[in-house]
């Protein structure tokens, strides 16, 4: 494709990896849709849904450091993207803590969210290694569902 063509559809290399971002966060739901997330509770279930998206962040990381970087561009066409980008990943963590208070699961995988984005941008950046994006996300889920998971097995 020229790029002529593509700068018609996005204006500029940001947008055009945002979208990129987009759809695969959308295939990513829809491949948790296909195969549900495993464990023995909702912090397991959503460890393991985040774990899936990394392993595929992981997969191309050259790739992946683009997308994350240019959502956390200041470009306009960059801020819808994050959005969509946050609302697919916030929709596939709702049906793991389905059984939590409503205004629970949306302050938990809020706060997930920006735990998630703020351990990318530090690996994007290279201050990080992967494993310790995992590492912080995991940590993050017990410390924010383990308490709800412990009080309804009481």
């Amino acid at each position: 494709v020229a790029v002529a063509t593509i700068y018609r559809n996005f204006s500029s290399k940001d947008q055009l990896l945002a979208a990129a971002m987009i759809e695969w966060t959308g295939r990513l739901r829809a491949r948790v849709d296909q195969r549900p997330p495993r464990g023995a509770n909702a912090t397991e279930r959503m460890i393991d849904v985040l774990r899936r998206a990394c392993a595929a962040m992981d997969r191309q990381p050259k790739l992946s450091i683009a997308l994350v970087r240019a959502l956390s561009s200041a470009d306009a066409g960059s801020v819808g993207a994050r959005s969509d980008v946050r609302r697919t990943i916030a929709t596939m963590g709702e049906g793991v803590l389905a059984d939590l208070d409503p205004q629970v699961r949306i302050d938990i995988l809020a706060v997930l969210g920006h735990v998630w984005y703020s351990s990318l941008i530090s690996w994007a950046n290279g201050r990080s290694s992967f494993e310790t994006v995992v590492e912080e996300l995991e940590r993050a889920c017990h410390v924010m569902i383990d308490p709800y998971v412990a009080a309804s097995e009481r």
